[in-house]
């Protein structure tokens, strides 16, 4: 039973609840992207297209610091491309993109519907990558949302705590290496508590994977999670992650990931931004076992030119397979406008973890341009 109709019912008929105070607010706003683009592989040619999210936005105040709020938009693209003159590849599609309802005060947020969940310091190799696919590359900066309901509290230090449970995301999200299973419910949980002048986080999240793509049986599948920030001058973070399988196939009872990364930012001329991140992966058998692993460091430079121009480049390395990956770009912003100008040189081939999927760092080299307009 696909409870996603469900969901977003019950998201929508929370804007009719009756409630004593104010009235609702409306509030319609969008952004529009375009893109056209060549790469070098055979495959690729030339491409181009748009992207067009418009959000509506409702919200009315309770009364006693509480309020209702939805938010309804759609990731309306169509795209054209070409790999060589006799053929031509087209697509137009229409989804949901955001579809939720949400009940807050100051202090308490439980949102249900289609939303984005992500958490965790990294950002460019994120070990707590569970439920989105964002890609630092990616200048449009978006990602699918999950079904679900999620609550947050936040105490008065800083310290917060999250709850979630999610339904009908059958697609892989993240860095899941199998789908979760059809018609299962997954579940999980954060606190996030200050510590030595910092954050520290710890995370849990139950499903029911389906392995039928390896011929084995669902498996019940745990995660953990641990990460923590600081500011010491230079900001330090880091993140791990343990996810455990209960299968007989012994190469994937164990996921292992660990990022560390810092930033900087040096006083040469406006300002040189500087991220490092590197990030270790390994499937194995046993807990203290290293059979597969790879390791994966990233660079993220950026520097800004003025009022309106700045520049940046963002570098990976996958020392397992000893291949670079290379984007730079130039941005420049107004008002409502912004445009990109985007080179990039990479393997013919992705690893785990840079797939690319915004298109905008593709395997092989090419170069993109990409406007944004906002209303």
């Amino acid at each position: 039973m696909n409870l996603r109709p469900a969901l977003a019912a019950l998201a929508l008929a929370a804007l009719f609840l009756p409630s004593p105070a104010g009235a609702w607010e409306l509030q319609l706003e969008g952004r529009l992207w375009g893109w056209a683009g060549a790469g070098s592989r055979n495959d690729q040619g030339l491409r181009m297209g748009f992207r067009y999210l418009p959000a509506l936005s409702v919200q009315k105040g309770l009364g006693r610091d509480y309020s209702l709020d939805a938010q309804v938009s759609l990731d309306i693209q169509a795209s054209l491309s070409t790999a060589s003159f006799d053929s031509l590849d087209h697509r137009a599609e229409v989804d949901p993109y955001r579809l939720w309802a949400r009940l807050s005060s100051s202090q308490t947020e439980i949102r249900l519907g289609l939303q984005k969940i992500n958490f965790g310091p990294a950002r460019l190799l994120r070990s707590l990558r569970w439920f989105d696919q964002l890609d630092p590359r990616d200048p449009l900066g978006l990602t699918e949302g999950v079904w679900g309901l999620l609550g947050r509290y936040y105490f008065l230090n800083n310290a917060n705590i999250w709850l979630w449970g999610l339904y009908g995301n059958e697609e892989t999200k993240g860095w899941e290496t199998f789908p979760t299973l059809d018609e299962s419910a997954e579940w999980g949980g954060r606190v996030q508590l200050p510590l030595l002048g910092g954050e520290v986080g710890a995370v849990f999240h139950h499903r029911r994977a389906d392995l039928k793509e390896i011929s084995a049986p669902s498996a019940s599948e745990l995660r953990l999670g641990l990460d923590g920030r600081w500011d010491a001058g230079v900001g330090l973070w880091f993140e791990a992650a343990l996810t455990c399988r209960d299968t007989d196939q012994a190469l994937f009872r164990y996921e292992k990931f660990l990022t560390l990364g810092l930033d900087y930012t040096f006083s040469l001329g406006n300002g040189l931004g500087l991220i490092l991140e590197h990030l270790v992966r390994d499937l194995s058998a046993d807990f203290w076992e290293l059979d597969q692993g790879r390791s994966l460091s990233a660079l993220s430079l950026s520097y800004s030119l003025g009022l309106h121009d700045s520049l940046g480049l963002i570098a990976h390395f996958d020392w397992t397979g000893e291949e670079a990956y290379l984007q730079v770009s130039w941005k420049r912003v107004y008002d409502r406008w912004t445009f990109y100008l985007i080179g990039f040189a990479n393997p013919d081939r992705d690893v785990p973890g840079l797939e690319g999927k915004g298109g905008f760092s593709a395997p092989g080299k090419g170069a993109m341009f990409v406007f944004s307009f906002s209303h």
